[in-house]
């Protein structure tokens, strides 16, 4: 007859290393991660400055210029008038245009062909007493920039 079993002995010394087993099925998705860097958070709030003169203003500080232009006042063309609110983003078009209209038909189209008109507001330069063209204009047309405001503006006149 077998005795009783007797007590468990020491571990033994560690085996040989196995070979590398086959890649395993692809892990379940991680948690997502933080949102990364973005654009600064646009808050709505526009702020219009013209400097009736050929040099751009700058915004005020810590409003963000969101584009430059040239102060518009006032449009006629195909036979309807479109005034521009010199308090509103339309009057600071970033292009200079004496006649910026353009009228399109199935035959093709037509520029500034009946006699469409725009109003800008001038700078306090003199203008000369005969007509002028050209670049030299735009040393007559007012100068503006577009903001971005953290709060509503109220329009101050000097």
């Amino acid at each position: 007859p077998e005795g009783k079993s007797g007590d468990e002995g020491d571990p033994g010394l560690p085996g040989v290393k196995g070979m590398l087993g086959n890649k395993g099925a692809p892990g379940d998705a991680g948690d997502p991660g933080p949102c990364g860097p973005s654009e600064k958070l646009k808050l709505g709030h526009l702020l219009v400055k013209h400097s009736q003169s050929n040099v751009v203003p700058q915004c005020p500080e810590n409003m963000t210029p969101l584009w430059r232009g040239y102060s518009l006042l006032y449009l006629e063309g195909q036979e309807r008038a479109h005034p521009q609110d010199l308090g509103q983003a339309g009057s600071c078009v970033p292009m200079f245009y004496t006649m910026p209209f353009s009228v399109c038909g199935v035959s093709g189209c037509h520029y500034a062909s009946r006699n469409d008109k725009t109003y800008w507001l001038s700078t306090m330069e003199k203008a000369p007493n005969r007509p002028f063209d050209g670049h030299v204009i735009r040393n007559h047309i007012s100068r503006c920039v577009v903001c971005e405001a953290p709060a509503s503006a109220v329009a101050l006149h000097d």
